[in-house]
């Protein structure tokens, strides 16, 4: 499947196994994609064209840090928020590799 989406519009569509959920968002240059793990997806991109896939539990996200991306720009993700009153765990992995790369920051806010 090959998608062509406009940024800052949500996408769904069915799978063989159940339904999935596309989503993509611009925040200034920046585009996040949620993809459901154990699908193809192939992004074209203005340097080539990417393929992602994964095939294990859960789902990743993924976001473009290369050119057109730029010194100082910022990307943040948001949860919607949580329901309190039980003990929850924030695990995952990360990936960022280079000289320009930056910094993580994972913050944490009770509303």
């Amino acid at each position: 499947m090959f998608f062509s989406y406009p940024l800052g519009t949500y996408m769904f569509f069915s799978y063989l196994l159940g339904t999935y959920v596309f989503f993509s968002y611009s925040l200034g240059t920046y585009v996040f994609i949620l993809y459901p793990l154990g699908t193809y997806m192939f992004i074209s991109y203005s340097l080539g064209t990417y393929m992602f896939l994964s095939y294990s539990l859960g789902t990743y996200m993924f976001i473009e840090a290369s050119k057109p991306q730029k010194p100082g720009d910022v990307a943040s993700f948001y949860s919607a928020t949580l329901p309190g009153g039980t003990q929850m765990c924030l695990s995952f992995f990360y990936h960022m590799y280079g000289d320009d790369i930056g910094t993580l920051k994972v913050q944490v806010r009770r509303v």
